[in-house]
């Protein structure tokens, strides 16, 4: 039996203001994905390589930091994500190549470096050293899926006294940005994030922060009690040391979350023992929403959300037959939501048409019907006082119910087919390493070589290029030994019962 545990945090004050939201936008592809090595000590190799089920790679995306330089760390990663991105932001779109950034003196100042200028500007040059290889695919403002390849940098650094590409001379640091990331950022859609919050976090928890927003944006969209995010996730997108034991990954998560279970942006954890991919320990981390995470939300998106009360809780259990209590709990809830009040006396007319109600659409949608009169309220212009007035908008909820019901369906569909995906891949991957581990050295380097002379006749770069002929190594032995493809194995799946 798997193990499950839950972190209970303590409840905030309801009576307690949250802190203003000062917002900023952040692009959502490049941020996914891990630039910069958040641990003090020891080097971390960034390299990821993922494969659809049709072994054909969907992503590929390789950190080469500059041996001059160094790895760049948590100041390099604060500059990125609290001095760059926020200078981004306040620019509109389509961004202009060259972007005014400030003195090295201000930026040290707003990271607490204090006078300390040598460490900020060799931070910076990490940022802007760091070689990146990347090749994938992404969603942009038009939801028109788009290719990101790129070979180089982000972008480049002019410091202060050095000459601009008009011809004058910088009065400050400027970067200038290069033309595949400048595409990547003018079209790629934002994520808004907390920007005064952001400022109060340390490297690894505002790390944490930028990834959980992504889950946690999704849970409130589909209306899930709760976010996840894999352990073995998190420490490969962060980067952050993996552990194997329950004890050290609860300790060291335990840093990560403190500042956002004290500020409410989650509720409660818990964690499930899984094992991952690689047939290592892993841990589902379940993440349930606090007020910080709903005010944001609510604030961004300038949708209401839906707060539980125990009313909802004992509503939302089952569909089943008609009870005399149903009616009433009905009532109690529309009351609650729209009144603030609890424990009124249903009249006999309002039971009525609550019973009715739930007769012919059941309780889970004569909830959404109130719910749905609560989120459009602004525009009905009028406060509900009787039960009976949402019955004039039970045609435009259900309309919209349906909607919402089949956006789900979409999403689970989607959810089955990346499970799917991710279980053909480590059959096939599986698949590959046995056959790499049987045939004989002769064979394998006889592939190689002629791999390798294919590369030199077209393709000539040298960057990325050893993982890529690996990468055909695999599906040449892939072919040649009859690994299933994703269509055969998902056949075979079903012949099995599966």
């Amino acid at each position: 039996m798997a193990q499950q545990t839950q972190h209970k945090i303590k409840k905030r004050d309801p009576e307690s203001n949250l802190s203003p939201l000062g917002i900023i936008r952040t692009e959502t592809v490049v941020s996914k994905l891990p630039i910069h090595t958040l641990s003090k000590t020891g080097s971390a190799d960034i390299h990821i390589t993922q494969k659809n089920p049709r072994g054909k790679v969907d992503t590929f995306w390789r950190v080469s930091p500059n041996r001059d330089f160094g790895e760049p760390r948590q100041l390099a990663f604060k500059i990125d994500k609290l001095i760059i991105n926020q200078r981004l932001d306040e620019l509109s779109v389509p961004l202009p190549q060259i972007v005014r950034i400030g003195s090295l003196r201000d930026i040290a100042r707003e990271l607490d470096c204090g006078g300390d200028t040598n460490i900020v500007k060799r931070a910076f040059s990490q940022n802007a050293s760091v070689f990146i290889t990347a090749k994938l695919s992404y969603m942009d403002v038009h939801k028109q899926e788009k290719q990101f390849e790129m070979q180089g940098t982000r972008y480049s650094l002019v410091f202060t006294g050095e000459e601009l590409p008009n011809g004058g001379t910088a009065e400050v640091v400027y970067i200038i940005l290069n033309e595949p990331y400048l595409r990547l950022i003018n079209s790629v859609e934002k994520r808004p994030l907390d920007f005064e919050y952001m400022k109060q976090l340390t490297p690894g928890q505002l790390r944490w922060y930028e990834l959980a927003s992504f889950k946690m944006y999704a849970a409130f969209k589909y209306r899930h009690a709760h976010a996840k995010l894999l352990y073995s996730e998190y420490c490969f997108s962060a980067p952050q040391k993996r552990h194997d034991h329950y004890d050290a990954v609860k300790k060291q998560m335990y840093k990560i979350h403190r500042p956002h279970i004290q500020s409410g942006y989650i509720s409660k954890v818990q964690y499930k023992t899984t094992t991952g991919k690689d047939g290592k320990p892993d841990w589902i981390m379940y993440y349930y929403p606090g007020e910080k995470a709903s005010a944001e939300y609510e604030q961004f998106t300038k949708k209401k959300i839906f707060h539980l009360i125990p009313e909802q809780l004992e509503l939302a259990t089952a569909e089943g037959n008609i009870t005399t209590d149903e009616p009433r709990q009905l009532i109690a809830y529309f009351h609650h939501r729209f009144h603030g009040l609890r424990d009124v006396a249903p009249t006999a007319k309002a039971h009525a048409q609550a019973q009715k109600l739930i007769a012919e659409y059941g309780l889970k949608r004569a909830q959404f019907i109130i719910d749905y009169v609560d989120q459009h309220k602004s525009d009905i212009r009028t406060k509900p006082q009787h039960f009976g007035f949402i019955l004039s908008y039970v045609p435009q909820a259900m309309a919209e119910y349906e909607k919402h019901q089949m956006s789900q369906e979409k999403y689970r569909a989607r959810q089955e087919q990346e499970i799917l995906d991710a279980e053909c891949q480590c059959y096939r991957e599986q698949q590959v390493a046995d056959i790499r581990a049987n045939i004989s050295a002769d064979e394998l380097n006889k592939l190689r070589s002629d791999i390798q002379n294919l590369f030199d006749q077209s393709n000539p770069t040298q960057f990325g290029r050893e993982r890529m002929i690996e990468i055909e190594i695999d599906k040449a032995l892939e072919q040649r030994y009859g690994v299933l493809s994703f269509e055969s194995w998902q056949e075979r799946l079903r012949g099995m019962g599966g």
